[in-house]
């Protein structure tokens, strides 16, 4: 009971302003409704007291010049802006936020207060850690992390969520590296550091993981752990050697019955995917180009573009291999050179050739129909189906799907739609949906489904347990190939309309990426790419978009220098200073310091790193005040590290505009201020009398 212990004699007003700092703090980390109650709830509180009492209980914290000309900059900038509406909402978004500082420092009095309040925000993360521990087991269970690319998202995005963990972890670490008197305390420092940390590296987020080991090393730089530090940098760099990549492309003897593996091609790049032409077989090979596969050898290999995702046949001799830049390409394969190449405007997100039309389906600018190749500039568009990430195409209809905005079929007409689509809601929930005879089939997380098209409505028609989480669905000749994301491989026969009829073959070694059956062999391809090795990946989707969206953003702000273009969204604006080729659209700049220069111009990107390196100052003054004093330096050092890992995460990510994220930077200094306020004052005490 020590959390009420600590407030028994405090008024009524302080009692109901920690009330709602408790909801502030018991939810920093898990629900932004619940945080902005308490915020709101304590602020409001503390006005009231304000005004009841004639007494004002906010001190200054060193900020306040910074953060006057951080508004202003957001106000004259509101002014200037393209788009003064939406500047002034966000302007009122970042203002509101910044007295997050003040409430925190003013309502505790005293140190066992700070440390009642430091407690009740670590004890909520640690829980919310544990919890995001568990989804993640299931995830790793159901082998997810290769299918999605990323970690469980259970109170937020993983990529937010991996930067909170790091201010939970940083704090544990500091717990562990600067208390020396008991060992109850680092003893249970490390266990929390450990799992702190374990769930940050279950997000599957670089920008999450670079911050954490920024922070490390500069907790470690400030208490002059040199051998430390030195260990930290070995176990990097032992860890990114140990983090091997392979790629290989696996062939099964389907003879008899028995599913042998009978080869397996090593490649140097990362096979993505295969497809048959004539007798041969191609394997995109991203950054390794193409390769031409004949008897199950690699007999040509030929250099691409940029790397290759996938593809698929034209004739015998016409290849169109797919780029992950969004291009296609024509290949010829007698002569092995490239012909000719097109693209669709948008952000491509999946394509299906069928009955000689190929239909690509953009994030952004919806459906693209190209009824004949190599005639590209023929096209017939659908703008209005964005939003949507997969689809598939049979004789008569033609169905998206996204898992944000559900199920659309559209009937077909000599494989052109004939009219504006079927929404069929209560579908988000499934994964992926194919065409199967004149049913559909899909997933979820329970089971694979057989489900009829009636009117309005989807009827289940069976379903299966054993195969739930479809990641392919590869149609045959006779059979139907199904794999599910545990790398176990089925068959169903094409006269069976009962999908729990489907046949288990065999369990993949590795994550399957792509499967083709051919004569008497089933092929499959997987790659393992080192997440760490990726960071430096120039040619890695998020690492591509990323400097696209920079090299876009510094040609804004060369025609915006000054004030910017204001706090507003970016999309519309980079949309129209994007290169052609650059398909990925954000409303921010992903890089906390192109992203100020954009809409805040060069007096607004001054204003907020003479804030940022205040804030920094501050925190390392704090830091130095207290390095000799249990908890407050503690306290202070997990602050200092968390806002050092804050700066890091900014490189890649628009985190100074994420509301969590921001939340924790204002909190953590306003905290750190507020407990070395109260020391220097107790201190004042003590040498006076």
């Amino acid at each position: 009971m020590r959390i009420f212990e600590a407030f028994k004699n405090s008024g009524t007003i302080d009692k109901v302003a920690f009330f709602f700092l408790v909801l502030f703090l018991g939810s920093l980390t898990n629900s932004i409704f619940i945080n902005q109650l308490g915020y709101y709830g304590a602020l409001v509180t503390i006005l009231i007291k304000l005004v009841k009492e004639k007494n004002n209980p906010f001190s200054k914290s060193g900020l306040e010049i910074a953060l006057v000309l951080f508004i202003l900059a957001e106000i004259i900038s509101t002014i200037f802006s393209i788009e003064s509406a939406s500047s002034f909402n966000n302007l009122l978004k970042r203002v509101l936020l910044i007295p997050i500082i003040y409430v925190v420092a003013s309502v505790p009095k005293t140190l066992q207060q700070i440390k009642v309040f430091f407690q009740v925000y670590l004890s909520v993360a640690i829980i919310s850690v544990l919890i995001y521990l568990y989804f993640s087991l299931h995830f790793y269970i159901e082998n997810l992390y290769h299918v999605v690319q990323s970690g469980p998202s259970v109170f937020q995005y993983p990529i937010t969520a991996s930067e909170i963990m790091t201010f939970t972890g940083l704090f544990c670490f500091a717990f562990l590296i600067n208390e020396k008197e008991e060992l109850k305390t680092r003893i249970i420092s490390f266990i929390l550091t450990i799992l702190s940390f374990a769930a940050l590296f279950a997000t599957y987020k670089r920008t999450g993981w670079i911050a954490a080991f920024a922070g490390i090393f500069f907790i470690l730089l400030f208490k002059r752990k040199w051998v430390f530090i030195l260990l930290i940098l070995i176990v990097a760099v032992a860890v990114a050697i140990k983090d091997k990549e392979w790629s290989n492309i696996d062939f099964y003897s389907t003879k008899e019955n028995d599913y042998i593996k009978t080869n397996s091609l090593n490649t140097e790049g990362k096979a993505h995917s295969v497809f048959a032409i004539g007798e041969k077989i191609i394997a995109s090979d991203y950054d390794g180009g193409v390769k031409l596969i004949s008897q199950n050898e690699i007999v040509n290999t030929i250099e691409t573009p940029s790397p290759a995702i996938s593809g698929f046949t034209i004739s015998d001799s016409l290849a169109v291999i797919y780029l992950v830049d969004t291009r296609f390409v024509l290949l010829k394969t007698n002569t092995n050179e490239f012909i000719k190449e097109f693209q669709t405007t948008g952000y491509t997100h999946d394509y299906k050739y069928f009955n000689n039309k190929l239909y690509v389906l953009d994030l952004d600018s919806g459906l693209t129909i190209f009824p004949d190749i190599l005639n590209s500039k023929e096209t017939i568009r659908i703008p209005y189906v964005n939003k949507y990430s997969t689809m598939d195409v049979d004789s008569n209809r033609l169905l998206i799907f996204s898992a944000e905005k559900g199920l659309l079929i559209f009937n077909l007409v000599d494989g052109i739609p004939i009219d504006s689509g079927k929404y069929y809601p209560n579908t988000k929930h499934f994964l992926p949906f194919y065409f199967y005879k004149n049913h559909l089939v899909t997933s979820d997380g329970n089971y694979a489904y057989l489900l009829d098209v009636i009117e309005d409505s989807l009827i289940v028609l069976n379903k299966s347990d054993k195969i739930k989480r479809l990641t392919h669905f590869v149609d045959n000749d006779s059979v139907v190939y199904l794999v599910n994301s545990s790398k176990d491989v089925f068959t169903l026969s094409k006269t069976s309309a009962i999908i729990d009829e489907a046949k288990f073959l065999f369990e993949s070694e590795k994550h399957i990426n792509s499967l083709l059956t051919q004569n008497d062999e089933i092929v499959i391809t997987s790659f393992k790419q080192s997440r760490i090795k990726s960071i430096w990946d120039i040619h890695n989707p998020s690492n591509a978009s990323r400097f696209a969206l920079w090299r876009g953003g510094m040609e804004i702000f060369k025609d915006y220098p000054i004030f910017g273009v204001g706090d507003i969204d970016l999309a519309l604006l980079y949309s129209k200073y994007k290169r052609p080729f650059d398909k990925e659209i954000q409303g921010h700049m992903h890089n906390n310091y192109v992203h100020i220069l954009v809409i805040l111009g060069l007096f607004g990107f001054i204003a907020i790193m003479f804030l940022l390196t205040k804030m920094l100052i501050i925190n390392i003054q704090i830091f130095n005040g207290v390095k000799s004093i249990p908890f407050l330096s503690s306290l202070a050092l997990g602050t200092l590290g968390g806002f050092i890992a804050f700066l890091f995460a900014g490189l890649t990510e628009w985190n100074f505009g994420d509301h969590e994220i921001i939340t924790m930077v204002w909190f953590t200094f306003g905290l750190n201020y507020a407990a070395y306020r109260i020391y220097l004052n107790n201190k004042k005490v003590l040498s006076d009398d």
